[in-house]
């Protein structure tokens, strides 16, 4: 059967159109599959984060102090401080910190040197005086930087932190191949979860400084204090009795 120039030319424009239809629905498909999978994993690492929210420790009581002391902003860059510590220690980890933490004197060396790195900054906090700043004040630039820096170093010298993203960061790697864009999703997830439970516990504590005045802050001051030294000695007798 002969097919005209026309016919010939008509069915060869609608098997393009199908060739073009069936490249497009392939790439559609397959950008879906990478959004659901990069969805999947970023899912993953929220529910890691989340038990972490209702954790007790030397960073939510400086959390709060900062909350009480500044008002939500004061505590929002602790909270900052917090994530970009984290943020910190797990690149530090992917980047091979496991490999040098495995050594037999890394470990203890950083469990001492942490603790008492703690009961410093506990005594510290113990024999400030503190003063509230109205919530109508403008917070000197250097308070919040303060502000940044208690929160970064306060999870920084936590053992406990370093050792919890030492294990996840292994966990990961071996998961997921070693791939930086997996992990980064996944850990994107945890991240999020842990800065917004922060942000969350930084704003409600801002609202307590109504009925909080110098002597209240004092005592609230002092009580951190010693949560701090109290950790940085359980910390250093656990590793010393261990």
């Amino acid at each position: 059967m002969l097919i005209s120039g026309g016919a010939s030319e008509t069915l060869w424009r609608e098997r393009c159109d199908a060739s073009m239809d069936l490249c497009w629905i392939v790439v559609v498909h397959s950008r879906c599959c990478g959004e659901i999978k990069s969805m999947a994993l970023y899912l993953e690492g929220v529910i890691l984060g989340l038990p972490l929210m209702f954790l007790m420790g030397p960073v939510l009581m400086t959390l709060l102090q900062e909350s009480l002391q500044k008002g939500f902003v004061g505590g929002w860059f602790v909270a900052l401080g917090i994530l970009v510590g984290d943020a910190l220690c797990l690149l530090l980890c992917y980047a091979g910190l496991s490999q040098i933490a495995s050594a037999a004197w890394v470990q203890p060396t950083l469990t001492v040197a942490g603790s008492l790195v703690l009961c410093a900054f506990g005594v510290g906090v113990f024999f400030s005086k503190p003063r509230t700043i109205e919530s109508k004040e403008t917070i000197p630039s250097a308070s919040l930087a303060a502000a940044f820096s208690k929160g970064f170093v306060v999870n920084a010298i936590n053992p406990f932190v370093l050792t919890f993203w030492l294990g996840c960061m292994s966990l990961a790697n071996a998961r997921f191949n070693g791939s930086f864009a997996s992990i980064s999703l996944f850990f994107s997830g945890t991240l999020t979860v842990i800065f917004l439970s922060d942000v969350s516990k930084a704003y409600f504590a801002s609202f307590l400084r109504k009925w909080i005045h110098t002597h209240r802050l004092q005592v609230f001051h002092r009580i951190t204090g010693l949560f701090l030294i109290a950790s940085g000695l359980y910390l250093l007798g656990k590793h010393l009795l261990s």
